[in-house]
């Protein structure tokens, strides 16, 4: 997945329809539709974990990692 920052110049130019705001509009669609196919899955969000299962997560990612 591409990764962007998007700036208050760039925000702004697409609030205002200026110049670039096209590509801005993209980047936010596709950012949308991610965020909506992580919502609609079965991904479960946890606030708290116990110390053994975030290291045990840890060395799993370490050992497993796929970038």
């Amino acid at each position: 997945m591409d990764e962007y920052i998007l700036d208050a110049c760039a925000l702004i130019a697409y609030y205002t329809n200026e110049k670039g705001a096209d590509v801005v509009q993209d980047i936010i669609s596709k950012a949308y539709s991610f965020l909506h196919d992580i919502v609609n899955s079965h991904v479960r969000i946890i606030e708290t974990i116990e110390r053994q299962a975030f290291i045990e997560a840890g060395r799993l990612k370490a050992n497993f990692a796929f970038y």
